[in-house]
């Protein structure tokens, strides 16, 4: 059924960042998932919590297809920094803050494409955040 497939989705994304993670040998790790990569670092962020030690989602992309209460599995501390008109990181972020210990930074007058176009405003709370952790 749809649903059995969403969740094996879940899982092999999860299990591919992992697979990468145990051959570099690092754990705890910090993911930092840009825009369409959230595809891949939020499902490890909420399925591995021992493994991660913190999260950054720069400009993240709604998924649906967690539940609301599978958010409740993470317990890094989470970052996310999106720009003011970008409207799919806004419903994006409404569901990360479904987790634990979530810090929500807005870009004024930015679009998703911030992260590219001024690292300035972005990189010293990125800095400030890994410091802290």
């Amino acid at each position: 059924s749809g649903g059995e497939y969403m969740l094996q989705s879940k899982g092999i994304k999860s299990q591919l960042v992992r697979v990468i993670i145990d051959g570099l040998n690092l754990s705890p790790v910090v993911v930092l998932s840009a825009h369409s990569s959230s595809w891949y670092g939020l499902p490890f962020a909420l399925y591995n919590p021992t493994r991660i030690g913190g999260y950054i989602a720069l400009s993240p992309l709604s998924q649906s297809h967690h539940l609301d209460s599978d958010y409740q599995f993470a317990k890094a501390k989470t970052l996310i920094i999106r720009g003011e008109k970008d409207v799919r990181a806004a419903l994006a972020a409404k569901k990360l803050k479904l987790m634990p210990n979530v810090e929500d930074i807005i870009v004024p007058n930015a679009d998703y494409t911030f992260y590219f176009e001024d690292p300035k405003l972005w990189v010293p709370k990125m800095l400030e955040f890994l410091n802290d952790l």
